[in-house]
C-alpha cells in the first residue's frame, strides 16, 4: 500500500482510491528566513536561494542541495541549510518552518491511496483501505481548505 501525490496514476494493475488533493509550496526555517530572506513567489531558479531537492529530481537551478529522501529534505529545511518544496499538510505541521509564499495554482496534486493486486486480495488490506481512505480524505480537506487562500 502507498499514499501517492501525482497528477494521475498510469498503472492500471493497481487498486487506486482518490482521497483528495493537496498543494505544494516552499518552506524554510525561521533562522534561514531571518538570515537570507524569503522568495516572494515561485520562480524556476529561485534566485540565490539554495533549494533542497530529492536526488532524482531534474533541475537547472544553480544552488541545489541534493537529498536522498524526503526526511533528508525536511531535515535540511529545519536546520536552515536551504528552502525547499513540501506538501502543505506536511510543511504547515512543522511549527519551526515558515512558508516562503502561498501555494502556486499549478502546485495542486491529487492524493491517491494505492494497493497492489496481490496485497488487495488480503482481507486486512481491504479493511485498512476502507478504514483509512475517508479519514485521509477528511484530513486533506481540512488541511487544504485552511491552508490555501
Amino acid at each position: 500500500m502507498a499514499l501517492r501525490m501525482a497528477p494521475g496514476i498510469a498503472d492500471d494493475r493497481l487498486v487506486v482510491r482518490e482521497v483528495g488533493e493537496t498543494a505544494w509550496t516552499f518552506y524554510a526555517s525561521r533562522a534561514y528566513a531571518e538570515k537570507h530572506g524569503l522568495p516572494e513567489s515561485f520562480v524556476p531558479d529561485m534566485g540565490a536561494h539554495r533549494v533542497a531537492l530529492l536526488s532524482h529530481i531534474a533541475t537547472e537551478r544553480r544552488h541545489v542541495l541534493r537529498c536522498p529522501g524526503a526526511n533528508d529534505v525536511l531535515m535540511a529545511l529545519k536546520t536552515g541549510q536551504a528552502i525547499g518544496p513540501l506538501p502543505i499538510f506536511d510543511g504547515d505541521a512543522h511549527g519551526e518552518l515558515v512558508r516562503c509564499f502561498d501555494p502556486p495554482e499549478q502546485s495542486k496534486l491529487t492524493v491517491y491511496l494505492l494497493a497492489g493486486p496481490e496485497a488487495y486480495r488480503r482481507p486486512e488490506v481491504r479493511a485498512f483501505l476502507t478504514f483509512a481512505a475517508p479519514r485521509i480524505a477528511r484530513n486533506l480537506r481540512i488541511s487544504f481548505t485552511e491552508a490555501v487562500p
